[in-house]
């Protein structure tokens, strides 16, 4: 219904009060009996029109002529029984204004809000045969399949069956293509998707972002020499120019970085094990270098370690603990922030891109990580700041979804059932930052 209309029905109400058709409450009360009832089937027109009706069918109002002590006598309406109509007149244009409002798509207020949804299981999707995509080498394909992530005998798609066995049906299939349209879903019900961005609306996809993760740019940590170690020297951060210079080689004297550091060399690490993480690396900081990059990776004056995560990082530590003065090398790495969680070789910098630096972790107290934090004591009392990534200001996050046909119940319920407080405390077991703050008790 247009407001006009609604405005029309209102003023009308108002007009039987002040003209004194109070005697129209019984047609009235039959109104708005057949409005809840749904008997105009939706339509505004038929519901004035029947205002209009209720109007023509008022009893005329009479005026006596008698005299006032007649009058006063055979007076039929007292005040208390005037005031009472009042009310109850007052109370029933409430009652036809809410169904008006309604009749115009707006949605009453719920009187009790829904349950909260807190476990897997009370998420119940179709049941079936069904198919989910996930790209070769992303990084739902790490969580899902990776083993110890969850528990020492159970990967995350096997926990996630146990606590919703319709979903044993359900098969994961590894494309070599990322997902951008609905051609490349094929038979699937939906895939899982990670990406720097929104999914675009011209592929006709719905998206639901579950998880975030990040990449981490390190260097060494060591506790027993905090006071020399190299986040100190670097006031515990560093920016995505100095951070492309370095892996174009147009930086290597760390003295560039601080003038403590000078005549040391920078040694930069790359996790051949991860495309992903590469690939991320490419699009968030080297961005139109990265030709220059892959050209000058090849020379021998400028190649960057390959190694895999276990090794880089070892061998960052070491560079940091073994060298001698006169040969010392700052070892500096980038991975995914998911596959380095809960160790303390080495330490994140803070990332600044225009302006201050944005930490990635953050401790219970609330309070970004600093280079006086002690990691290797304090497991466990520091997480992925949700802040920071939700809002993207962490300058190297990037977005974990869902997505799927419009009005797909298959995707739309797996999407449910991550988002549930067991689900996200599942995705954070696995090294992955959750949508939402995680409950005081785990599931």
């Amino acid at each position: 219904m247009r407001p006009n209309k609604l405005n029309f029905c209102r003023d009308r109400l108002l007009f039987w009060i002040q003209t004194g058709y109070l005697l129209a409450i019984v047609p009235l009360k039959k109104f708005i009996q057949q409005l809840l009832r749904g008997e105009f089937k939706g339509s505004a027109e038929n519901a004035r029109q029947a205002l209009l009706h209720l109007e023509s069918e008022a009893p005329p109002m009479t005026i006596s002529t008698t005299d006032s002590d007649t009058d006063r006598s055979q007076r039929s309406w007292p005040i208390f029984r005037f005031l009472f109509a009042l009310g109850l007149l007052t109370a029933l244009i409430g009652l036809v204004l809410v169904g008006l409002r309604a009749m115009m798509g707006q949605a009453p207020i719920p009187l009790i809000s829904q349950p909260k949804i807190t476990k897997i299981v009370d998420v119940v999707p179709p049941a079936g045969n069904f198919q989910y995509l996930v790209k070769k080498d992303d990084i739902w394909s790490y969580v899902l399949k990776g083993r110890q992530l969850v528990s020492y005998t159970q990967t995350l798609e096997q926990e996630l069956h146990n606590r919703q066995p319709i979903l044993q049906s359900y098969v994961l299939k590894l494309s070599n293509q990322a997902m951008r349209s609905q051609t490349q879903l094929g038979k699937a019900e939906f895939a899982l998707t990670s990406a720097i961005a929104p999914f675009p609306k011209e592929s006709g996809l719905t998206e639901q972002v579950v998880a975030y993760d990040g990449l981490g740019v390190f260097v060494a940590f060591s506790d027993a020499r905090r006071e020399n170690s190299i986040p100190t020297a670097l006031n515990g951060r560093i920016t995505l120019d100095q951070l492309k210079r370095i892996y174009t080689g147009k930086l290597t004297d760390a003295g560039e970085l601080n003038k403590n550091l000078r005549g040391q060399k920078i040694v930069p690490y790359i996790p051949i094990d991860d495309p992903q993480a590469l690939e991320l690396f490419k699009q968030l900081v080297l961005q139109d270098d990265t030709q220059e990059f892959d050209d000058r990776s090849q020379k021998a004056q400028f190649r960057p370690r390959r190694t895999n995560y276990n090794q880089m990082l070892a061998k960052i530590l070491e560079s940091f603990e073994t060298t001698q003065s006169s040969a010392k090398t700052v070892g500096i790495g980038f991975g995914l922030l998911s596959k380095i969680s809960g160790q303390c070789a080495v330490y994140p910098l803070a990332i600044a891109e225009k302006g201050e630096a944005v930490q990635p972790l953050i401790q219970k107290n609330g309070e970004p990580i600093t280079p006086n934090t002690n990691l290797c004591n304090t497991k466990g009392g520091y997480a992925p700041n949700l802040k920071v990534f939700s809002s993207r200001n962490y300058p190297l996050s990037y977005r974990l979804s869902v997505v799927y046909l419009p009005n797909n119940q298959t995707g739309q319920k797996f999407s449910d059932l991550l988002q549930t407080d067991e689900g996200q405390y599942l995705l954070n077991q696995v090294g992955l930052v959750p949508v939402k703050p995680l409950p005081s008790l785990q599931p």
